[in-house]
């Protein structure tokens, strides 16, 4: 007998093995596991015969794998209606029992109240089952081993095109929105959009600015530059026979993350300073791993890297090929190139590829522009920070910075002023004490307040109805500078024929986050977005650092090009 899709003559209880192993998973992985089959069968029946059993005993561990978009939808409706009948008769503790029997992690919130009303909101159940199906498809693909280098490196191409349609039919939301304040001063969204840093152009232009800022203060300080690199051990690589299954936003969280708290807390009782950036990237089978780059007095080099190796060699650090794999260390060369020169191509190729048209990855051998893409969606689909400051100051004071316009009294503010609107990051650290100065002991800081309705004099809740702070500007010594001098609300444009009614007025930061809840960055060219951001603009946070580095010196490729 011999299946449709398949060139090999099969017996008939294999057609009926084949045939019940796929109804368990989605349609998009029937051809990849059918040809993954045949390639096993023209070896050994058996094996092939007992990995689709594999393949169906954990697809029927997922109880949202096989749902389609309009299956959550109803779904989540029937879930908030579920809630609201068990919470009202059983009380909070049964919502909490729901939660985990659908394998969702109970929400932060600030009151009980907040946490009931979110267990009662329809489009929070669709938030929360949505990010539960992207996430239980994606570990189906890893488990079913197509996620790998020569398949589908970093995310399969279908959680891909996904994630791209979901954004441009956000994108097209925004073209029908406006952000107005209270003088009927308005703005499209899409122009905020543009200038924010869901624009890659502007998120890039942001990270070297700060990552210049950051080798002008070492410089300044005698300070050396170490890039390092932290893999994890071969059980967490869905790729390696020894793999325990974890997902990568498990090993995010729960190894690295803590791993590098404890190299932290460790540097810290040691009296080590270092500031820097990290960047968590995938392997092409979607098991993230750390680089680091970071600054320190030349005199702490060999302690530093002594402290990360051995918290990166303390599990399993034996297994073959640790040793050599597990933890690498480069010394930065300036005679060589610059810090910010070296890790360029790492924030580049892990953004839109700019200035990289023509190389190749190094893991994959695929265009760089073309896995670029495919590395933020995976960032995205499993929550996973991929940019994070070690040291340095409050990025949050510095945009509020940005937003004052003319000169100002209290000469800090002012010098930090001055050195937010030129971007100069470095000027900005000193002002602020320094890299190695705590937030909460910084003299700038954000100052915030609980938001009044002017009418009426109410507080204003959230949609759960809880308080919620909002920045207000920025206080030293007790001074506080208000930057939010007009609140900006998000509205459909007057001229749309079919508003929504349901859009609830929202600031305009809050608004662009709820706007792309569930959705996902697209390339710059997908977005029509310019490479360089068109404008900057003083009254939106949302709009960070939009100008480009000044006289670069280094030659490499893409730092010549900021």
């Amino acid at each position: 007998m011999s299946h449709p899709f398949l060139n090999i003559a099969i017996q008939p209880l294999d057609d009926d093995h084949i045939a019940d192993t796929l109804s368990c998973v989605p349609q998009a992985y029937h051809i990849d596991l059918l040809a993954d089959y045949q390639r096993k069968y023209k070896d050994s029946r058996q094996d092939a015969n007992l990995n689709l059993l594999q393949v169906k005993k954990f697809a029927k561990t997922k109880r949202f794998l096989r749902h389609e978009d309009e299956d959550i939808r109803k779904k989540a409706d029937r879930l908030s209606k579920h809630a609201h009948r068990i919470i009202h008769h059983s009380g909070l503790d049964a919502g909490l029992v729901l939660l985990a029997d659908n394998g969702i992690d109970t929400p932060k919130h600030e009151t009980e109240e907040g946490l009931k009303s979110r267990l009662l909101d329809e489009c929070w159940w669709r938030g929360q089952l949505m990010a539960k199906h992207d996430r239980d498809f994606e570990e189906a693909g890893i488990h079913f081993g197509l996620v790998r280098k020569w398949k589908q490196p970093y995310i399969t191409s279908y959680s891909l095109e996904k994630v791209l349609s979901r954004y441009a039919r956000s994108l097209d939301m925004m073209t029908k929105m406006e952000a107005i304040n209270e003088d009927g001063e308005s703005v499209d969204m899409l122009d905020i959009i543009k200038g924010s840093t869901a624009n890659p152009a502007v998120k890039r232009a942001e990270l070297m600015n700060r990552l210049q800022g950051f080798e002008q203060y070492a410089i300044a300080k005698g300070h050396i530059a170490e890039f390092y690199t932290i893999t994890v051990p071969s059980k967490y690589h869905p790729s390696s026979s020894k793999y325990n299954g974890w997902t990568p936003r498990k090993v995010q969280q729960e190894y690295l993350s803590p791993l590098w708290a404890r190299i932290r807390a460790k540097l810290k009782r040691d009296g080590l300073s270092v500031y820097g950036f990290r960047i968590a990237e995938p392997h092409a089978d979607a098991c993230p791993h750390w680089h680091i780059l970071l600054y320190m007095p030349e005199a702490q080099k060999i302690k530093v890297r002594n402290i990360l190796k051995s918290y990166a060699l303390h599990e399993d650090g034996t297994e073959l090929g640790a040793n050599k794999h597990r933890f690498t260390v480069e010394a930065i060369d300036p005679k060589k190139g610059s810090a910010t020169g070296y890790i360029a191509k790492y924030i580049a190729k892990n953004i839109d590829g700019f200035c990289m048209e023509g190389e190749n990855d190094d893991e994959t051998g695929k265009p760089i522009n073309e896995t670029a893409q495919r590395v933020r969606a995976w960032a995205s689909i499993w929550g996973i920070r991929q940019f994070q400051q070690i040291g340095g100051s409050s990025i949050t004071v510095w945009r509020e910075l940005r937003r004052l316009e003319g000169e100002q009294t209290n000469e800090l503010i002012e010098k930090a002023r001055k050195a937010a609107d030129s971007g100069d990051w470095k000027a900005y650290l000193e002002a602020q004490g320094g890299t190695n100065t705590p937030f909460k002991d910084q003299p700038i800081r954000t100052a915030r307040d609980i938001p009044v309705d002017d009418e009426t004099g109410e507080v204003k809740l959230n949609k759960y109805g809880e308080l919620v702070e909002h920045v207000k500007g920025v206080m030293v010594t007790g001074l506080v500078i208000e930057t939010r001098l007009k609140n900006w609300t998000i509205q459909y444009k007057a001229d749309d024929e079919n508003p929504s009614p349901t859009l609830p007025a929202e600031s305009v930061e809050r608004g662009i986050q709820r706007l792309l809840q569930d959705a996902y960055e697209a390339p710059a060219q997908e977005l029509n977005f310019s490479t360089e951001p068109e404008f900057r603009t003083s009254w939106s946070s949302v709009v960070n650092c939009t100008e480009r580095i000044k006289n670069p010196k280094s030659d490499e490729k893409i730092r010549r090009n900021y």
